[in-house]
């Protein structure tokens, strides 16, 4: 579903998972530039989405809002919106098991897409999946809360 038709007062929450109208929270971003495509961090994968519109971006900042209500109380809230060098990127986890993304590529200009056809500055359409608010508590007796975003499909635009 595109974002500009989710109205974010209708998101709620059983237990951790995210639904919206009695189903998962899947949202359509806006045509995005990648930072560097898809990248490891941690042995984990994730992509990094340049936010270039303002109302994508106040639509992004007030799910998380909705979201840290429902977040332990003390917890501290880690954010998928970042800033480097004053600009915002969405970071988002690639699905994978045994290190290979389980995730839809296409293209319309790109015959039989794959992930290295994801590059810098690779201008992307992604459908993102917002199953779930995580909690943990760390090593260090600090409470974490989070908000998992999943890229299910990328369209190389």
């Amino acid at each position: 579903m595109n974002y500009k038709d989710i109205n974010i007062n209708d998101i709620y929450y059983s237990r951790n998972n995210i639904l919206y109208k009695n189903d998962k929270l899947e949202i359509v971003f806006p045509a995005m530039a990648t930072l560097a495509g898809i990248e490891k961090n941690f042995e984990k994968y994730q992509i990094k989405l340049e936010i270039n519109d303002s109302e994508f971006h106040n639509f992004l900042r007030n799910l998380e809002e909705n979201n840290k209500k429902m977040c332990k109380k003390l917890s501290k809230y880690k954010s998928n919106i970042i800033k480097q060098n004053d600009k915002y990127y969405i970071v988002l986890k690639v699905p994978n098991r045994y290190g290979k993304y389980e995730l839809m590529i296409r293209s319309e200009r790109v015959y039989l897409p794959v992930s290295t056809d994801i590059k810098e500055n690779t201008t992307v359409i992604c459908s993102v999946s917002v199953p779930y608010i995580w909690n943990f508590t760390t090593a260090d007796d600090i409470d974490m809360s989070g908000c998992m975003m999943e890229v299910k499909e990328i369209f190389i635009v």
